[in-house]
């Protein structure tokens, strides 16, 4: 794969160069032609003013070339959005994407019981690593996918979609390049609002009316063409449609004012729809798909691509400097906004299913795109049943794949805690991090970053990145403990959920610690939860041994070589036996 991207790499990287080039002679010989026919028209008009019609063949000349830049410019930004394009993947692949892309904090619920502590957005994050599509409608589906956990027979059908489109790169390649310059603003989800807005009925007489009024503009200004009568009956009946258009305009001002914004991303949502519509599904994830877009209205991007046309020629009504007076007294605008409203009312109803086809579309191609980047990675094995989770080589999706270890884990109804002890910097959070991390790609239908996992649904809560907050008067500890009310409520109300609490409890002294985080994971535990505790403090380790099969002490640790310490990030058994923190302290010059 990192050879084939390089390979298009080069040949697009190559295009541009040329294409540059093209442009550039384009730019320079329309400049030209400008300048000779104003100054050659100018001493044309002066000394021989009856060749002044030659000067038509300038302009035309110049009008040729103007069209032709417009259209190398266009290739020269699809090939400058190609190089982009492999250049990132090529990134991804070396593992060096970080920071690159939207991080998508706008998408995920702020009470979200995970989001934040275990990077599914934000810089570096799962998000920003998965988010490889054009549009917005496509983030937020995904963002969806990675928010909630997915029934198993939806992941299945997920899985089935993901194996079926990760080896098309063509494809890939091409919605990636949908439209860069028209498709590039807006949002496709603008439409709804717009569409449930402006869906008011107008009056049946208006198009009557505007065809009698266009008729006696036709009529006036045929007289006057043929020097029959004078301006003013023409003026008179322009008038009489202004007066008319203004009292109009306001009923017409809800469906118009809106469209143009609206429908700013169509090009984009055109260019998923129609390769949706042609693409040849095999498995029954992508057969569902593409049958949801088979509305009477026939194929969306056909019946988009009407609206586009229609909007097109409302603005240019408007914006077109030799088309607009015509266009005012033939009315064309009352007759193009009876036809977009008749337009609303035939594909309207159909626009939430169409759009819901194009994000899940997208929100596949990102996980396919994941997929084919990371072909060691095996599919998950989702069923229903008890609260199970059992993995073999986890390692953390979000680490270079040359510095993650991988680590084995096992939870169920007979063995529910895992507690884990270890030193500063061993890799405790980490661990806790990559659980999280691989069961939401699990349960959004993506490959996972293991050997094997199989697991039955589970909720993802965690408390590990809190902070205190003078504006809200609230300390670490409180923070800490709102969060646990959270899990509480989150064990309550799901059947199976994987609650992953980092140094539990650890801003309150011993004693009150080991009874309340006692207390607190019995609670847990006792509302059929799995829960993974980590902590510094070896008193906690008593909470598993409690436990009997129940519970389960593991634990990081570091080897030590003089001042020098090392560490191999290997879940081991048993509670560790030394810490670190006064030689990690020795290390930075700290007197202890």
């Amino acid at each position: 794969m990192l050879a084939e991207h390089e390979r298009r790499l080069a040949r697009w990287q190559a295009q541009l160069a040329q294409l540059s080039r093209a442009a550039a002679r384009l730019s320079n010989a329309r400049l030209a032609v400008f300048f000779v026919t104003l100054f050659g028209g100018l001493a044309v008009l002066k000394t021989r003013p009856e060749q002044a019609p030659w000067l038509l063949f300038g302009v035309v000349v110049f009008a040729l070339l103007v069209g032709l830049h417009s259209r190398a410019r266009g290739r020269r930004e699809r090939a400058r959005r190609a190089v982009e394009v492999h250049s990132r993947a090529l990134r991804r692949l070396n593992d060096d994407w970080a920071g690159e892309g939207r991080t998508g904090e706008q998408l995920f619920d702020p009470e979200h019981p995970a989001a934040a502590d275990i990077d599914l957005c934000g810089p570096g994050s799962l998000f920003q690593l998965l988010a490889t599509g054009r549009s917005n409608l496509g983030e937020a589906e995904l963002a969806r996918w990675l928010s909630a956990p997915a029934a198993p027979a939806e992941v299945a059908r997920r899985q089935q979609a993901v194996a079926e489109l990760s080896p098309d790169l063509e494809l890939f390649e091409d919605v990636l390049l949908l439209d860069p310059e028209d498709g590039a603003e807006g949002d496709p989800a603008q439409l709804l609002p717009w569409a449930a807005d402006a869906a008011g009925p107008l009056p049946g007489w208006e198009r009557p009316a505007a065809a009698l009024m266009a008729a006696l503009a036709f009529a006036a200004g045929t007289l006057w063409a043929f020097d029959l009568t004078s301006l003013g009956p023409l003026g008179l009946v322009a008038c009489g449609e202004a007066l008319v258009g203004r009292l109009w305009a306001r009923r017409h001002a809800r469906l118009n004012s809106g469209a143009t914004a609206a429908t700013r991303s169509l090009p984009v949502l055109i260019g998923l729809l129609s390769r949706l519509e042609r693409h040849p599904a095999r498995s029954p994830g992508m057969a569902a798909l593409v049958l949801s877009l088979d509305t009477p209205e026939g194929p969306p991007s056909q019946a988009l691509d009407q609206l586009q046309r229609i909007v097109g020629a409302l603005e240019d009504t408007v914006r077109n400097p030799f088309w607009a007076p015509l266009a005012f007294l033939a009315q064309r605008r009352v007759f193009l906004t009876h036809r977009l409203h008749a337009w609303l009312l035939r594909v309207g109803p159909s626009l939430p299913a169409w759009l819901e086809g194009a994000g899940r579309f997208e929100a596949l191609l990102c996980l396919a795109t994941y997929a084919r980047e990371h072909p060691e990675q095996p599919f998950p094995d989702l069923t229903d049943g008890a609260p199970r989770l059992c993995g073999r080589g986890l390692r953390h999706p979000l680490l270079p794949r040359g510095r993650a270890v991988a680590n084995d884990l096992s939870l169920d109804t007979q063995q529910r805690l895992l507690l884990v002890s270890g030193s500063n910097m061993s890799g405790k959070t980490t661990f806790l991090r990559t659980l999280g991390c691989n069961l939401v790609l699990a349960q959004a239908g993506a490959p996972v970053a293991a050997d094997a996992l199989s697991l039955t649904p589970l909720v993802v809560g965690a408390s590990i990145r809190l902070a205190d907050s003078l504006q809200d008067g609230v300390s670490r500890f409180y923070a800490e403990i709102q969060r646990l009310a959270l899990l509480d409520a989150l064990a309550r109300e799901h059947d199976g959920s994987l609650l992953l609490l980092d140094e539990i409890m650890s801003g309150t002294n011993s004693a009150d610690r080991l009874a309340g985080a006692r207390a607190y994971v019995q609670s847990l535990l006792s509302r059929g939860a799995l829960v993974l505790v980590t902590t510094h403090d070896l008193a906690l380790t008593a909470i598993a041994d409690g436990l009997g099969s129940a519970g389960r002490n593991v634990h990081f640790a570091e080897d030590v070589d003089g001042d020098a310490m090392h560490f191999d990030y290997r879940l081991r058994e048993g509670v560790v036996d030394h810490g670190n923190a006064l030689q990690l302290m020795r290390s930075l010059g700290l007197d202890v």
